[in-house]
């Protein structure tokens, strides 16, 4: 019996021992991460976003310059009105100023600079000076220079206020829808060189660079020794 309570004694403690020994264990444990390392677990790694590259900025594109066909390279526009070589569109309108009336008709055989304008059209009146200039000097060689307005956007009035104010002798003409239209004259200024045989030589709208005179010089020339 005393063999048998011995027994039994021991195996209480043993199992008081196990118990102890396991509680040891579970709290090392726990307590494993700091007292081992000293530092906090590391947090898993995030995937970053890719990296959003900014569109390349867009140029803006080179300013446009048309040459004329002569490759003067002044930067004008050409028209849309009567193709070169073409002849003229006819006209007969009244004179600003002055009685009576002016015909492309009554041009035959002359060189004719026709040039579509508006008073408040500051580079028309700018070009005026020059244009009349043309007119004095080719004038006696068979050139006539043509100033022609649309009303009602220019009175009689406004008209003779700039033709005394630029000194200008050539003749004024107040066109008509019909004209304006022939011509395609819907950009200003915008002028037509015809020949003696009446059909167009050259169209230009704006005003020519360097200068209105400096522009049209050769070419005036070349119409006048053209038969």
């Amino acid at each position: 019996m005393k063999e048998l309570r011995c027994f039994l004694r021991l195996g209480a403690v043993l199992a008081v021992v196990a118990a102890s020994l396991s509680l040891a264990a579970c709290g090392g444990a726990n307590n494993g991460g700091s007292e081992a390392g000293g530092a906090a677990p590391t947090p898993p790694k995030m995937a970053s976003a890719p990296a959003v590259k900014k569109p390349a900025p867009v140029s803006k594109p080179a300013a446009i310059t048309t040459s004329s066909a002569s490759g003067s390279g002044s930067g004008l526009l050409f028209t849309g009105g009567p193709a070169e070589g073409s002849p003229a569109p006819h006209f007969d309108l009244s004179r600003v100023g002055s009685s009576g009336k002016l015909s492309l008709a009554s041009l035959k055989g002359k060189v004719a600079l026709v040039n579509f304008w508006a008073t408040w059209c500051n580079p028309c009146v700018h070009e005026m000076p020059d244009l009349e200039k043309l007119h004095k000097q080719f004038g006696k060689q068979g050139l006539v220079v043509v100033g022609i307005t649309e009303p009602p956007q220019d009175s009689a009035a406004e008209v003779a206020t700039v033709r005394k104010a630029k000194g200008i002798t050539y003749p004024l003409l107040t066109a008509n829808p019909a004209v304006t239209k022939a011509y395609s004259a819907t950009a200003i200024p915008q002028s037509y060189l015809v020949g003696r045989n009446g059909k167009l030589i050259k169209s230009v709208t704006g005003e020519p660079a360097p200068t209105a005179a400096a522009y049209w010089t050769p070419l005036i020339r070349k119409a006048l020794a053209s038969s």
